[in-house]
């Protein structure tokens, strides 16, 4: 306010003045402060893996989605993005846990080259704790194939998550094709099923 004005006025109104500047900058200041989209927002900006394992923990809340992003996997619009590219051919386990906020993320994995050519390779399963826990996705990579991961809001928003990416060491039996055989009975068998996967069909 000028000086001129503030002359104008009388003790009351300048008292009055005073407190309603006072309030606007209280208003101000104590406005919330919006955290910054993730930096792999976007698929073009998709964080690159590089070796595994892999994990991150990543604040989300701000994460949005593009006019021709995909919604599969039960996941909402608000996501981020990951890719890795295997030197050699692997079985992968990625896992998308929010153990923060306890929100369900949606994972899903993509391969393609560009957003609105994707093929939808896998979505997350729950593990048998259920509802609200782990996404885990399991799938054979390619040598050379870059694979898109793909975490979305699951119940209305993202939160602050981790995704763990790592090669996964199957059993030698894994598949009905690599039955391992008992032998003379009666046998006794150990196993570790710990990376046990599910064939299709199965």
């Amino acid at each position: 306010m000028s000086p001129l004005i503030m002359a104008r006025l009388t003790w009351r109104q300048r008292i009055c003045a005073f407190i309603v500047a006072a309030l606007a900058c209280l208003f101000v200041s104590a406005a919330p402060a919006h955290a910054a989209a993730p930096t792999n927002d976007n698929f073009a900006d998709a964080t690159e893996i590089t070796q595994l394992p892999f994990s991150e923990t990543v604040d989300a809340s701000e994460a949005s989605g593009e006019p021709s992003e995909e919604t599969d996997c039960n996941g909402g619009v608000a996501s981020v993005w990951y890719r890795f590219t295997p030197d050699e051919d692997m079985s992968i386990r990625a896992e998308a846990n929010d153990n923060i906020t306890f929100r369900t993320v949606a994972l899903s994995v993509y391969t393609g080259t560009s957003l609105d050519a994707l093929t939808l390779l896998a979505c997350g399963s729950q593990s048998p704790l259920g509802y609200f826990s782990p996404q885990l996705v399991d799938f054979d990579a390619t040598a050379g194939t870059t694979y898109y991961f793909r975490a979305a809001d699951f119940t209305g928003a993202l939160g602050t998550f981790t995704l763990d990416v790592e090669e996964l060491i199957r059993p030698v039996n894994d598949d009905r094709t690599n039955a391992q055989p008992v032998g003379d009975l009666p046998a006794s068998v150990s196993a570790d099923t710990t990376n046990a996967t599910v064939e299709p069909g199965e």
